[in-house]
């Protein structure tokens, strides 16, 4: 039918950006880099000079591929990546590496015709006589991997691999790509972590990662450090809390040793990751060294990974580090699934059965109880680790070992425990932390008298957000800023409140950190 291998590849290229699976993935990416060479009856063939690019493509997109050449076809075809011979790093792994596969393909021996896929006004699908199922090639090998009973990670979350586990194994705890919790929520976040550390530098420049707190970006940020001394130990690594980048950054200024412990920390290393780069809010020097960093490795094909709460556009940095921020590959994690937070409050809560030498418990809790406790939780991972500590202590008290946990007794332990259906209760010493966290200055300092712009603008806004928030009473809230007057906290708050009209980015400012106050 296809004479040319070109036409049938551009056509199966034009097949599988007009579908559904194409929207909003990195696959497009991908297709750039391979290039057809042979077809049969059986088997189309491509090649790439990119070693990662046939490993990327081979455990998340290689059935999909293989499906939409079939249905160009009209028959079952086969599909095979190979590596171009004339490429000078296929016998070696120091550039792009071939590496193991940490996510295999498992396929089924039929694969149901595609609902993912647009089949309107297709002219290719006109000319084919579609059935319901196409035959999985038999070259295709089956893969099958025991997974193990979770440990925690270093912030107290549960690490596995794959949420359809069975209940008997062990993994190590440490934070890797293998022991990274993979769902629709985070997968693009995952691969394209992976990616990066497969081949540092070469595809994904910067790489930004962005969510809520809890959901698994300081996990891949040490992952890509892990992966690329383990498997690039020529390159040099830096891995750093954007808090503590600041204070590395001031500390140096007038210290000339701590000025060259600075340089070997953070400019002579070949892939530097920066975790909450909201914290460079407000830091206007640090944000510009941190700006030129980025700008010096990237022509040097360096890599930069950084991470944040929030989008580049959202924070409240000057707009051209904020363009850089986002001038590679932006990628958001939403929070888990369902299925995933089951798994995960399953697999800590049989962890912490192993911890006590209570196996009598797990049985205990059956699948209706889980799916209960996951109905009435949240999304915060942390929260949901401590319910499964919770529970095991709440069971272990218990004398009767043929004891029954009933959905009833369930729904009165967990409203003690979740937060998800109740306001959280904000007060003023509350808001100052946040505050004092955000503009990084000390307690007694923010209800001090002192009057440095550093320190009274704080102030002001704690006092602002304090009344919006809270409703206090002026006097009220003058006395928890250290006994100031009630004029003085009328002042601050109109004075902000003028600052916030004029000032979109105040404004915006302000709105995070009232987000930060309700999370």
């Amino acid at each position: 039918m296809f004479n040319d291998v070109s036409s049938l590849w551009g056509q199966t290229v034009s097949f599988l950006s007009n579908s559904k699976m194409h929207e909003n993935s990195q696959l497009g990416i991908y297709l750039n880099y391979l290039i057809p060479e042979t077809f049969s009856d059986t088997e189309l063939v491509v090649s790439t000079d990119n070693p990662f690019v046939k490993n990327w493509i081979e455990r998340n997109y290689f059935p999909y591929i293989e499906e939409a050449i079939s249905i160009v076809v009209g028959n079952a075809v086969g599909f095979k990546i190979i590596i171009s011979k004339d490429d000078p790093s296929a016998d070696t792994k120091k550039s792009t590496p071939f590496v193991e596969d940490h996510s295999p393909i498992s396929i089924p021996a039929t694969i149901p015709a595609p609902s993912y896929m647009n089949h309107k006004d297709d002219p290719v699908l006109e000319k084919t006589s579609q059935t319901p199922y196409i035959t999985k090639p038999a070259t295709l090998e089956m893969k099958t991997e025991q997974r193990s009973e979770p440990q925690l990670d270093q912030e107290g979350f549960v690490v596995f691999h794959n949420p359809v586990e069975t209940k008997t194994n062990i993994i190590s705890d440490e934070r890797t790509f293998d022991s990274f919790v993979v769902g629709d929520s985070n997968r693009y976040a995952y691969s394209t972590a992976l990616g990066v550390a497969q081949s540092p530098g070469n595809i994904f420049n910067p790489l930004f990662i962005y969510g809520g707190s809890g959901l698994g970006k300081t996990h891949l940020l040490i992952a890509i450090e892990n992966y690329i001394k383990k498997n690039h130990p020529d390159l040099k690594t830096t891995y750093a809390q954007a808090s503590d980048f600041v204070k590395d950054f001031t500390t140096m200024i007038y210290d000339d040793a701590k000025r060259r412990e600075f340089e070997q920390r953070y400019h002579n290393v070949d892939v530097i990751l920066l975790d909450d780069v909201q914290y460079l809010e407000g830091k206007v020097e640090t944000t510009e060294e941190a700006f030129q960093i980025l700008n010096s490795f990237l022509p040097q094909n360096k890599q930069v990974v950084l991470s944040a709460d929030r989008a580049p556009n959202q924070i409240v940095i000057d707009r051209r580090y904020t363009s850089r921020f986002a001038s590679g590959s932006t990628i958001d994690i939403q929070p888990p699934s369902f299925e995933v937070k089951a798994a995960i409050f399953e697999r800590y809560f049989e962890y912490c059965c192993h911890k006590i030498n209570r196996l009598d418990l797990i049985d205990i809790l059956t699948r209706e109880i889980i799916d209960r406790i996951i109905d009435l939780s949240s999304n915060n991972i942390r929260e949901l680790n401590g319910a499964a500590i919770s529970l095991v202590a709440y069971l272990s008290d218990r004398q009767n070992a043929f004891y029954t946990l009933t959905v009833e007794e369930v729904e009165q332990w967990v409203s003690n425990i979740f937060m998800k259906n109740e306001e959280k209760r904000i007060d003023i010493s509350g808001i100052q932390k946040e505050v004092e966290l955000f503009y990084k200055i000390n307690h007694s300092d923010l209800i001090s008298k002192k009057r440095s712009q550093g320190i009274s603008y704080p102030r002001q806004i704690a006092m602002y957000l304090t009344r919006k928030l809270t409703g206090e009473s002026f006097p009220d809230i003058g006395k928890a800023f250290g006994g100031k007057d009630h004029t003085s906290v009328m002042y601050a708050c109109n004075n902000i409140e003028r600052k916030r009209q004029s000032s979109k980015k105040i404004d915006i400012e302000i709105d995070n950190l009232v987000k930060l106050i309700k999370e």
